[in-house]
């Protein structure tokens, strides 16, 4: 990983760092520490889409940069690929625990989708992404039809109604966030070389080169810790009490 995306693995492990603390209230409302709409609340929704922007932008400015000496297939392909089979691991793991919210689309699913729609945009000028990024994302508060409703078609977002489901990041509007991201990058001078020093620094920047493998472990992390601590301090037996 070279000097000049430092800043940007930071930036990633901070997301990353976020979207920890937001999942972690997911994992206290099912264990009964927090009250079961918590996650529901205005405020928690409020952050779980800008959590889930800046994962998308980052997405963007990522392949911005990956290809900016030239389109590289082999390095696109591995990536692309790393992220499909993530995204359908997501959604085994999902179906298993409960098939009535199973994550059929979610951010990986969509980084995966924003992927392919940007192929094309890697050889158009810079402003195409924007305007097609601007489309994507205008295009489902301007029109929606029933006509997308069908489980083969919701991904795009134009639909009347929104899935069950744990994760939802249809293809409008949320790939409209990569392609401007990616449009903006293409058109920015570059990232100034610079070294995280501080050792919070390089832990986030560990954290940002390695975001997919972190993303796929950290809730099965969390949910086997924050039970072990529930069960060693009697938490669970008295909630249990309570409620009967």
């Amino acid at each position: 990983m070279s000097r000049r995306l430092d800043a940007v693995d930071v930036a990633r492990g901070l997301a990353l760092v976020a979207m920890a603390g937001y999942h972690f209230t997911w994992d206290l409302a099912w264990f009964g520490v927090v009250e079961p709409a918590t996650p529901f609340t205005p405020p928690m929704r409020l952050a779980s889409h800008l959590i889930g922007g800046a994962f998308l932008a980052l997405a963007g400015l990522s392949l911005a940069l990956a290809h900016a000496g030239g389109f590289r297939p082999r390095n696109y392909l591995k990536r692309l690929a790393l992220v499909g089979g993530a995204a359908a691991l997501v959604t085994a793991a999902t179906y298993w625990q409960n098939p009535q919210t199973v994550i059929g689309f979610g951010i990986l699913h969509c980084l995966f989708a924003a992927s392919v729609v940007a192929l094309p945009l890697l050889r158009a000028p810079a402003w195409a992404s924007l305007v097609v990024g601007a489309a994507m994302i205008a295009l489902p508060f301007l029109y929606r039809s029933a006509a997308f409703d069908p489980p083969w078609l919701l991904w795009l977002g134009l639909g009347t109604e929104d899935p069950t489901t744990l994760d939802w990041r249809p293809l409008t509007p949320w790939a409209g966030v990569t392609l401007i991201a990616f449009g903006l990058a293409r058109l920015a001078p570059p990232i100034p070389a610079w070294t995280a020093k501080a050792s919070p620094l390089r832990a986030l920047s560990f954290a940002g080169r390695h975001s997919l493998a972190i993303y796929l472990v950290h809730q099965p992390v969390l949910i086997a810790l924050l039970y072990a601590t529930l069960q060693l301090s009697g938490f669970s037996e008295r909630l249990s009490v309570q409620s009967y």
